[in-house]
């Protein structure tokens, strides 16, 4: 008596190969994604740090009146000031000012905002620079510095942490 046998299927150890493959593929596909993900972040705190000193400049003379931008700590406020040159001595005072937008990026553990000497911004009624500084933001692995200037921001972009 001959007896078929067919052959249907994986063996054992096809399939733990099969799974062993794709756990390394998940595992690498998982690390490259969140540093994608900072990355991504990162660029859009960038941009928005941007927007924000622009739309200060922009808002000072489209409405005639001194712009502040506050940095205190993570958190970025943009304040109107009134159209009273007395007023520009503190940016951050909430009692003398209106706050126009705000950044928060507190949450964020592996970003660094830092800003040298002063620690605002202001524009008058013409959209000139009070004090010319820099900002500068980091992820540890790549920075992003504006030079705000008298009219104008330069940004400088580059690897490592701010100069």
């Amino acid at each position: 008596m001959y007896i078929k046998t067919y052959n249907k299927g994986f063996t054992l150890i096809e399939l733990m190969v099969s799974i062993l493959i794709m756990g390394i593929l998940m595992g690498i596909s998982v690390t490259v994604g969140a540093s994608t993900y900072r990355d991504f972040q990162f660029n859009s705190y960038a941009s928005k740090l941007e927007y924000f000193a622009k739309y200060a400049r922009i808002h000072s003379i489209k409405k005639s009146v001194y712009t502040g931008l506050c940095i205190q700590g993570k958190v970025l406020t943009l304040r109107d000031m009134g159209a009273n040159q007395n007023n520009s001595t503190d940016t951050c005072d909430s009692t003398k000012t209106t706050v126009i937008k705000t950044l928060d990026m507190s949450s964020e553990k592996y970003i660094t905002v830092g800003a040298t000497d002063a620690t605002n911004f202001i524009y008058d009624a013409r959209g000139i620079a009070y004090n010319q500084d820099n900002i500068c933001l980091s992820n540890g692995g790549k920075y992003v510095k504006y030079q705000v200037k008298l009219v104008g921001i330069i940004t400088t972009r580059g690897a490592s942490t701010c100069p």
